[in-house]
């Protein structure tokens, strides 16, 4: 698929089994190959003020975010170079049982970029 950056989106209708007041552990991965990567283009968003996990491109990067507010974590987005017209898969890790104490974690193209 190709977007034009502009009006062109897959939306996802709110589900319960989706978007829970308690956020889940889960792992979202997708492949991507952008044009430009100097401005902000987001390519997966789910959440809101409360609960939220996002991925987008800005400034020559892609980024990886996760927040929660009630049980007071929030992810400084992890962020790695990447290049334009360049297939990448970029998935994160969210484990709310993880023994490291790190429970939101980034790859590109499977190496671990943060968390």
């Amino acid at each position: 698929m190709q977007f034009n950056g502009t009006d062109n989106w897959i939306d996802i209708p709110s589900s319960n089994e989706i978007n829970q007041t308690t956020v889940y552990n889960r792992t979202v991965s997708l492949w991507f190959k952008a044009n430009d990567v100097g401005r902000r283009q987001v390519l997966y968003e789910e959440g809101a003020g409360q609960n939220g996990f996002s991925i987008y491109i800005q400034g020559g990067y892609i980024y990886v975010h996760g927040w929660e507010n009630r049980t007071t974590w929030t992810v400084t987005p992890i962020r790695v170079n990447i290049n334009a017209n360049r297939w990448y898969n970029i998935a994160f890790v969210y484990d709310a049982g993880a023994t490291d104490g790190v429970y939101f974690k980034g790859y590109l193209d499977g190496l671990y970029i943060g968390g």
